[in-house]
């Protein structure tokens, strides 16, 4: 079985404080006030909410604070010392169908590519950021960016430790000069080339399934997917990066691959959906009855799946393996095929954002195939707890305040594989520990690329691929990176639709 590691995770709380931004004024929807608002945050947290038996008296709250606060006041926070067990991913947002929009991958001004920040130096509050990588049919992707590129400066702004913030309201029209390393013995510098003049894209849906690839070496035939997060579609019930997903393992299954490398090195979460159909993809004990992930809710929503079981035989605990995808209005759209029974190797690549749904991923195939497994990277985040969407058309309340646009995604249930475990609350350490840390980086999908150049030298037995001269490691400081303000961070989420709409006499 796969030992966790424990990781303290304090920087990811810290990431989230300095990536949000807290609204202290009245709401100004007309019809709606800040104590409707928290009236309806507080009846729901105390019905869904996996602490529940946690939250605060409604005496001892402030129901006149802005929302943010007054949802802050109401969650049971994760404290490394007071609250280990605690909160560290519910959320709440002032608009619901943002919030859905986002969880599918749209987002409203995107700029085109995903980066890392670092400190240059010890003592310094100068940044620099790194291009991860650039995202399809962008103009970024058409001005010629490319992972591995670094940059100081945006609209002529040197990037500082305190106003890097800038960057997360890019709209329209904005100027970056991409810089190139230069190497001089131990010494780097960073030379800047032209400066390039982008604009961000709209409602920008992005694709999760963004590369695949197979590799024929010697005897082995191995198959390399790129997978960024968990999404069905563009939240238009179509399922169709499902649909995409299960078009690459046919013919990864098509082309006799033997081996597969899952990159999920920028995948911190999403659809829970989306997890199982990849894991029914993987699994090498293919069954429709073998459980996936079991769900673990708090007393109220325990005792309503239990009604509706015994009622309805609707199961709204497990998840099972399938060998079908259906849409919302619960119709086959696609079949998925098997390859895990052929498969003689799964590498998957992690990293320090590999989260939740990723890790269901693992958790959830270890069980069955756990000594085909192996991680190779960096210590995942551990997130081993789930959520769905709350707002007023799908809440315990039978009106519809129209007014109301706020929507929340608290942590709703806790998940463990078929074997009752949990372990991915303390993250999963990489039986091959190789972070990803070369300069300059080369593109995803080439063989010489550090991680997968790696994992390609374990499946076939060869020496990987020696970095150039011109790459080496260089001492910065992470700081922050893009990837930590997606709607889908560190989220195991339930979709919308997927369960019954919960109505009760209001509280």
């Amino acid at each position: 079985m796969r030992t966790p590691t424990y990781v303290l995770l304090s920087c990811f709380a810290i990431i989230s404080v300095l990536f949000s931004s807290c609204k202290e004024e009245e709401s100004t929807d007309p019809g709606i006030s800040n104590n409707y608002v928290n009236e309806w945050i507080y009846g729901n947290m105390s019905f869904f909410y996996l602490w529940e038996d946690k939250i605060p008296p409604k005496g001892n709250l402030n129901f006149s604070q802005s929302p943010e606060k007054f949802f802050e006041s109401v969650c049971y926070r994760y404290d490394k010392y007071l609250r280990p067990d605690g909160d560290r991913f519910s959320w709440i947002q002032d608009n619901y169908q943002d919030l859905i929009a986002s969880l599918s991958g749209v987002s409203s001004d995107e700029i085109g590519f995903e980066y890392q920040l670092y400190l240059m130096e010890k003592g310094s509050p100068y940044l620099i950021g790194e291009i991860l990588y650039v995202k399809r049919n962008t103009p970024a992707e058409a001005a010629g960016l490319r992972r591995g590129q670094f940059f100081k400066k945006v609209n002529g702004t040197v990037l500082t430790d305190k106003n890097y913030e800038l960057l997360f309201s890019l709209k329209g029209n904005y100027k970056i000069i991409p810089l190139e390393p230069v190497y001089k013995g131990d010494k780097t510098d960073f030379v800047e080339t032209n400066e390039i003049q982008l604009s961000t894209v709209s409602k920008y849906a992005e694709n999760p399934v963004y590369l695949d690839s197979i590799y024929n070496i010697e005897n082995s035939k191995i198959g390399y997917l790129v997978y960024n997060f968990f999404a069905g579609d563009e939240g238009d019930g179509s399922m169709k990066y499902d649909k995409q997903l299960a078009d690459v393992f046919n013919r990864f299954k098509h082309n006799g691959v033997t081996d597969l490398v899952l990159d999920l090195r920028y995948n911190s979460g999403g659809s829970v959906l989306s997890s199982v159909y990849l894991a029914s993809m993987l699994t090498k004990a293919f069954d429709t009855k073998n459980i996936f992930i079991t769900k673990k809710y708090n007393k109220h929503l325990t005792a309503l799946f239990e009604e509706i079981l015994i009622k309805e035989k609707e199961d709204n605990f497990n998840y099972y393996f399938t060998d079908k995808i259906l849409n919302p209005k619960n119709m086959v759209v696609a079949s998925l095929p098997n390859i895990g029974q052929e498969l003689q190797h799964l590498y998957i690549l992690t990293g320090a954002r590999t989260a939740s749904a990723s890790e269901l991923i693992v958790n959830g195939l270890d069980p069955y195939m756990g000594e085909f497994i192996t991680l190779l990277g960096d210590t995942t985040v551990g997130k081993n707890v789930g959520s769905f969407t709350i707002e007023e058309g799908n809440d315990i309340y039978e009106q519809n305040n129209t007014n109301n646009k706020w929507a929340m995604q608290p942590i709703t249930f806790l998940s463990t594989n078929a074997f009752g475990e949990s372990g991915s609350m303390a993250g999963l350490a990489p039986d091959i520990y190789n972070q990803d840390f070369i300069f300059p980086k080369k593109p995803l999908g080439d063989r010489g690329e550090t991680l997968l150049s790696k994992a390609i030298a374990n499946i076939t037995g060869f020496s990987e691929l020696k970095a150039s001269s011109q790459e080496q490691s260089i001492n910065m400081k992470p700081l922050a990176s893009s990837l930590d303000r997606k709607a889908w961070r560190n989220k195991a989420y339930i979709p919308a639709g997927s369960l019954p709409l919960f109505k009760s006499q209001k509280q």
